[in-house]
């Protein structure tokens, strides 16, 4: 299946909550990347590649 590009981006500290998140999202159509807070995001270089992101 081919991704359409749009990367989602989430920023959960809960591991329960963001692996979740994670599959629900993780549809095939999205590149889905989860971080467990704002500095790892950051730290990742993930703002380049972002097309939305999902804050807690």
């Amino acid at each position: 299946m081919q991704m359409s590009g749009a990367h989602i981006h989430l920023v959960l500290p809960d591991a329960t909550e963001r692996a979740a998140c994670f599959r629900a999202l993780a549809d095939g159509r999205h590149i889905v990347r989860s971080f467990a807070n704002g500095a790892d995001w950051l730290d990742a270089g993930a703002a380049d590649d972002c097309a939305v992101l999902l804050f807690h």
